[in-house]
């Protein structure tokens, strides 16, 4: 672990969030509408999750209470998750997206959203700017201790007619490296191959109600030990 590089990118990191923080704080007090406060508890809440996220990185080296935790947290999730379509939307530019980001929501299920990344191999770039009939046929990244999933499309498909991905499977191994598959595909000829893959939903994560129970309170205390290293920066 590069130890200056990541600390380096927390205090950024944290910059931002306590930045919107801030933000939030000041539309309370101006009594801002409910839909412009919605907006910056959004953004709020996404700069509390890439911060969450860096610390969570280091105190897995440097917190053994931490360490522990987070290993047990990942052995939670269920060997037989899947995933499906949630939304799609129209590919203006680009035929397919290359990577995902999401998180896991209160009731169990994973939500991730597609964007086209530039921080990938040349092909991963080339191959759905100017080719219609590609698709994401397989992905690979982590999902860490607090539910957050990242990922990366590493190989594409191509199809004369199915190119709309429908369902996944996927594979989550203990270090918390998961792959996903696409399983079925739909036709997008009436859209002329321009439609793109936008969310996907993950089944319930968990083997019962019971472990999301535990995975959720064992989630808290991870949060707790974030804000204690959070507060030192």
């Amino acid at each position: 672990m590069n130890t200056d590089k990541l600390n380096q990118k927390i205090a950024k990191a944290n910059k931002k969030f306590t930045k919107a923080e801030k933000k939030q704080e000041r539309g309370v007090k101006r009594k801002l509408s409910s839909l412009a406060l919605k907006d910056l508890k959004l953004k709020v809440e996404e700069e509390r999750r890439e911060t969450y996220s860096l610390i969570s990185q280091k105190l897995k080296y440097t917190n053994s209470e931490y360490k522990e935790l987070a290993r047990t947290q990942v052995s939670k999730y269920s060997r037989n998750l899947s995933f499906k379509k949630y939304k799609e939307s129209a590919g203006l530019v680009i035929s397919a997206i290359n990577s995902f980001s999401g998180f896991l929501y209160p009731n169990g299920h994973i939500y991730c959203e597609g964007t086209f990344s530039f921080k990938t191999s040349f092909s991963k770039i080339i191959e759905p700017l100017f080719f219609n009939q590609v698709y994401p046929k397989r992905m690979e990244g982590t999902i860490d201790a607090l539910g957050n999933v990242s990922l990366r499309v590493v190989q594409f498909g191509w199809a004369l007619f199915n190119t709309m991905p429908e369902e996944f499977t996927s594979r989550i191994e203990e270090n918390g490296k998961i792959t996903i598959t696409t399983k079925t595909r739909s036709s997008d000829v009436a859209g002329s191959h321009r439609s793109i893959i936008h969310k996907i939903i993950s089944s319930f994560a968990f083997e019962s109600t019971a472990v999301l129970q535990e995975f959720m309170e064992t989630r808290n205390r991870l949060h707790e030990l974030i804000e204690q290293e959070r507060a030192t920066l």
